[in-house]
């Protein structure tokens, strides 16, 4: 059976995701997400449709960015996969009869929960990529306090070294 669905990384200012475990796939922690029904305009438009349901928290479509699309674990069908930003001060409704439980992990522990393929897969990139962005701002902040001592150097008559 062919089936497509989306599914949100939603994340909070600790750098933190949120994931689930359905009552139809308890083994298993994902992103909230479900089908593409024919009602929806776009993989987006099922993305925050999903979240609205699953979680109560109301997304506008120009807030979630795809990252990917992966094939489904089982059956046909694609695996669409987009993160958005969830406010702190987001209260959620999670819908008891489709989820059995959630919560927030951080990256380096989400990538090591059971999960499907797609969703592993998933956090494995998101992991990888603030990963690299972190390395990148580490080298950058770096970079930064060189140039403040080497400046502070010129500013009381040394010279840089």
């Amino acid at each position: 059976m062919h089936r497509n669905v989306s599914i949100v990384a939603l994340f909070n200012s600790k750098a933190e995701v949120f994931l689930v475990r359905t009552v139809k796939y308890p083994d298993c922690w994902q992103p909230v997400g479900g089908g593409i029904e024919p009602e929806d305009a776009s993989p987006e438009a099922a993305a925050v449709r999903e979240v609205g349901e699953e979680i109560g928290l109301k997304l506008d479509i120009s807030s979630i960015f795809k990252v990917m699309t992966l094939p489904m674990d089982f059956g046909e069908g694609d695996v669409n996969c987009f993160i958005a930003e969830a406010p702190d001060d987001a209260h959620f409704e999670i819908k008891r009869e489709e989820i059995a439980e959630s919560g927030w992990f951080a990256l380096k522990d989400a990538v090591k929960l059971p999960a499907y393929l797609a969703t592993a897969t998933f956090l494995k990139k998101l992991f990888n990529v603030l990963k690299k962005a972190k390395a990148a701002e580490a080298k950058v902040s770096g970079s930064a306090k060189a140039r403040l001592s080497d400046d502070r150097g010129r500013f009381h008559g040394r010279s840089p070294s």
